[in-house]
């Protein structure tokens, strides 16, 4: 796969054909004192969904594109041990989870006009992972036993939950989560699952299936390669989709890591699945061993996610943008670019390209930090809308 840094045009007879790098403006989104910022989710308007931890405590915020501030949302319980943010609609609502002095995590929402909602006051350990347009909620619920649910909240007629359907699975612990919702209250995350002649029997093989489950339909995206298929159905998760039910992930290959520190471990590989077909998105290494995940797609086909890259001969994880079958290393397509700045990890890509994503400067590389990156020179997209 090329990974072209530069501008570059290819000649042929007749006409040319221009592959052009993308190019952003990178401006960081500054923590509250004393605190470090998490990127949780961007929407249209350029707002982001971020967490900010002090001395171990945690805050949710929204950073307010049109006026370039951080909002501090209202704690659900005062006294409580914090809580983090990981998704953010069009409309100001925001999904995360807010945890009561020293009790588990439970599933909230709150709204930037005001006021929030806790989904599961009286739960086991939940969070709410993703909101829509049309403010459904996806929650991932954590049970004592080890397994989890995949589920989602409605408003109307009135509030409740329904669970996602999961795959056929005879296990005494069985998972599923969700992780992302679209504008059509499509939901992709994954989902373990059995097969079987019978389940005492020789033939009783699991995995972990990356799904997509739309009107109604549960549909299994499979996995990338399973190098041990006698024992194993193989893994992949789902992380994002758009509202052409493009879905992306991550899923094992066929191939053994090469991470010395992991002997016997297999690699990982961001994928795309589009129309029925899952396609391997590799690396920013090009080394099949090393791993890589897919995080978000907008509507246009643009991928974000994080990928090892070749740093000195040595896999370093670096968030990647992919681009008409292109992958980029985002931190050297950052247009008069801090060259102290390493992009690690995208948590969301919007309609109009915008992305987020956590880093670190060089000078405090253990402190994690946040950046958004609009497209160079780039006016707002036809279709798309306007930030408000």
């Amino acid at each position: 796969m090329r990974k072209p840094l530069l501008s570059i045009t290819l000649f042929f007879v007749g006409a040319p054909v221009f592959a052009a790098a993308p190019l952003y403006v990178e401006t960081e989104i500054l923590a509250p004192p004393g605190g470090t910022l998490y990127a949780g989710g961007l929407n249209n308007n350029g707002d982001i969904a971020a967490t900010s931890v002090t001395n171990g405590f945690a805050t949710g915020y929204v950073y307010l594109h049109h006026s370039q501030t951080l909002y501090a949302l209202p704690r659900p319980f005062p006294n409580g041990s914090g809580d983090q943010v990981y998704g953010i609609n069009d409309y100001g609502k925001v999904a995360g989870d807010s945890s009561p002095l020293g009790e588990p995590s439970r599933a909230t929402v709150w709204y930037l006009t005001g006021g929030f909602e806790v989904l599961d006051p009286l739960g086991d350990v939940s969070s709410a992972t993703a909101v829509s347009n049309d403010g459904q909620v996806t929650e991932t619920e954590y049970f004592p036993n080890g397994t989890t649910s995949a589920l989602y909240w409605a408003w109307k007629p009135s509030l409740h939950e329904t669970p996602v359907p999961q795959f056929n699975d005879v296990n005494i612990y069985v998972w599923s989560t969700a992780n992302a919702i679209n504008n059509f209250s499509h939901i992709v995350g994954d989902s373990t699952l059995s097969q079987f002649t019978s389940p005492e029997g020789p033939d009783f093989i699991t995995g972990d299936h990356a799904y997509l489950f739309a009107n109604g339909t549960l549909t299994d995206l499979g996995v990338l390669g399973n190098p041990n298929p006698s024992t194993s159905l193989g893994i992949s998760y789902a992380y994002g989709l758009n509202n052409k039910d493009d879905v992306v992930g991550q899923s094992e290959v066929s191939v053994p890591s090469a991470d010395p520190n992991c002997p016997g471990c297999v690699a990982f590989h961001a994928f795309l699945w589009h129309a029925g077909k899952l396609s391997d998105l590799g690396n920013l290494g090009h080394v099949p061993g090393w791993n890589s995940s897919a995080t978000a797609i907008n509507d246009a086909g643009e991928i974000v996610g994080s990928a090892d890259a070749n740093v000195n001969n040595q896999p370093t994880s670096r968030a990647f943008v992919y681009i008409d079958g292109v992958m980029y290393n985002l931190t050297f397509m950052v247009y008069a670019r801090d060259l102290n700045v390493r992009l690690v990890k995208p948590m969301g890509i919007n309609c109009n390209g915008w992305i987020v994503a956590d880093g670190y400067n060089t000078a405090t590389p253990t402190v994690n930090r946040v950046y958004l990156l609009t497209p160079k020179d780039a006016p707002i997209r036809a279709g798309c809308p306007i930030p408000k």
